[in-house]
């Protein structure tokens, strides 16, 4: 690619959940809240994840969001991870000791392959993944990244805002629409690797699925802006492949998020 320079490294990440034979995060969050929770204990946890938490200030409270967040929060199973954050104590932590508590509290370990030592510890790169679960990707990257870079940005949904400790980390879009905020985001992420960062991507911009009538599950079609980005600023890209997938009935329910 002209103007970049792509690593010929890969970085290959398995999650592995404390139980085997099922998705990394169902098995895992079963893992973690299959005890009886200490009622105590949470209570003292005021803050809460809830897609309440995306509502303006200004925003009326009879908005559409701020009478469907209790459901969607149910259906999207946020409420489930509200449980866990509140009791395992998670809310105001620095970002990459949230991710690798979480990661604790759901009882993932990491198993990296490939070129671990290919992550450059200075400079501008450019890391694009593909999207098997939804989320946990990110966390396994800032554990693994951690000892190497912490000035690192995710371009992210801008849904994920919910996770308060981990906004720092994100430069928010809406993969759904273009709009004035998606170019400023775009501007912040051209700056963060000019300025040397570390920029992650997830280039499908929406978890992995099994298309209709496919017989295997796969990213979306990646967007260019992958290559425009490093065009323009000359950072090598880290391609980073996590194996796995969600569970049967996520994909049969056509993929949610």
């Amino acid at each position: 690619m002209s103007g970049s320079r792509h690593s010929s490294d890969q970085l290959n990440m398995s999650l592995i959940a404390a139980k085997e034979g099922s998705a990394v995060q169902q098995t895992a969050m079963h893992e973690s809240l299959s005890d009886k929770p200490d009622p105590e204990r949470i209570s003292k946890c005021a803050a809460r994840i809830s897609l309440r938490g995306l509502i303006p200030p200004d925003a009326p409270t009879s908005s559409w969001l701020a009478r469907a967040a209790p459901a969607l929060d149910r259906l999207l199973g946020i409420q489930t991870l509200d449980r866990l954050y509140r009791r395992h104590r998670l809310q105001n932590l620095p970002p990459f000791e949230f991710a690798a508590q979480t990661l604790d509290a759901l009882d993932i370990s990491l198993a990296p392959s490939g070129q671990p030592e290919a992550i450059p510890a200075s400079g501008p790169l450019l890391i694009v993944c593909n999207h098997p679960f939804g989320g946990i990707e990110a966390l396994a990257l800032m554990r693994t990244l951690q000892s190497v870079r912490t000035d690192v940005k995710f371009l992210a949904n801008s849904g994920l805002q919910v996770f308060r400790e981990l906004q720092p980390l994100f430069i928010a879009t809406n993969p759904l629409r273009v709009t004035q905020k998606n170019l400023s985001s775009i501007r912040q992420c051209e700056a963060h690797l000019a300025g040397g960062g570390v920029l992650v991507m997830f280039p499908a911009g929406k978890v992995s699925t099994r298309p209709r009538g496919g017989t295997r599950i796969a990213d979306a079609p990646w967007n260019r802006l992958v290559g425009d980005l490093a065009h323009r600023t000359g950072a090598p890209l880290l391609p980073v492949f996590f194996h796995g997938a969600n569970s049967r009935l996520f994909h049969a329910l056509g993929g949610v998020w």
